[in-house]
């Protein structure tokens, strides 16, 4: 079995990316763009409130991506629960908390396999 290149995982992974995700009472549209200031602000994405979008920079890696996905649900959360109070910690919060999320992850597949399975509401 060959081995996928690094462009084909890069590829895969943003060709797999949901195209919409439920965060609370709201859905909020998943975008692959650059927004006019990443290059200059260094962003990896970007949650937009008013729009519900969140948009996320098209040349990561997979872990990247993954990482920051995260990231910007993180600030979804915080908007949608109340949470968002123009706290300077709020990014920093975001930055550790999905670092910490993406190690458990990555770091223990049998947690993830074992979460989604025992933590969906029964129907």
């Amino acid at each position: 079995m060959q081995r996928q290149s690094e462009q084909e995982l890069i590829d895969e992974a943003y060709e797999n990316l949901p195209q919409k995700i439920r965060i609370g009472y709201m859905t909020w549209a998943i975008e692959v763009s650059e927004s006019a200031d990443s290059s200059v602000n260094k962003e990896f994405g970007h949650m937009n409130q008013l729009s519900q979008k969140i948009r996320l920079r098209p040349d990561q890696t997979p872990q990247s991506l993954a990482n920051t996905f995260i990231h910007e649900c993180l600030h979804a959360i915080h908007w949608v629960y109340g949470l968002w109070r123009g706290d300077p910690d709020e990014e920093q919060f975001a930055n550790q908390t999905a670092n910490g999320l993406c190690a458990l992850f990555q770091d223990n597949p049998e947690f993830e396999t074992w979460f989604l399975k025992y933590n969906r509401l029964s129907d």
